[in-house]
């Protein structure tokens, strides 16, 4: 019906129309709603996951301190070629390589620091892309012909 009577309605009529042959605010208010939810939900996630890793990392020092300990225990009790056996695990005192300990980060030579890898710049490849004559291409990326959204504003 709404394309029969094409350009008779106005946009609110349009709109009390599809209102009224639909439920699509109701529609539109679920999902609005699930949106919200889903943000929220993200945000606990990442809260929860920098939590864990803090978590991860406090665990990971007390992993070495403890591993430290067991050793020097070991060079004290003079018990470094053996293999003690507990009812857990079987414990072996070894040597590790040496270690770099950073003193003086900016006194290091430059030789020593890796770059980082190029990185695309997004932005100014858009830039160039939009500024193409017809007949002119970048290879390797396109514009693509956009899209829809919509935005939630709840302030």
């Amino acid at each position: 019906m709404l394309a029969d009577m094409g350009d008779l309605l106005d946009g609110d009529m349009r709109a009390d129309f599809v209102e009224g042959q639909t439920s699509l605010h109701e529609v539109m208010e679920l999902a609005v709603r699930r949106m919200l939810t889903i943000e929220a939900m993200r945000g606990g996630i990442k809260a929860t996951m920098e939590q864990i890793k803090s978590r991860d990392h406090r665990l990971e020092e007390q992993l070495a301190l403890l591993r430290t300990r067991l050793a020097v225990a070991m060079e004290i009790a003079g018990k470094t070629d053996e293999r003690l056996q507990t009812p857990l695990a079987t414990v072996s005192y070894r040597k590790t390589a040496p270690q770099v300990q950073i003193v003086d980060e900016s006194k290091i030579p430059s030789e020593f620091f890796k770059r980082p890898d190029p990185k695309l710049d997004k932005v100014a490849l858009k830039d160039a892309l939009k500024a193409l004559k017809p007949e002119e291409f970048i290879p390797g990326a396109v514009l693509d012909n956009g899209g829809s959204t919509v935005s939630l504003y709840t302030k």
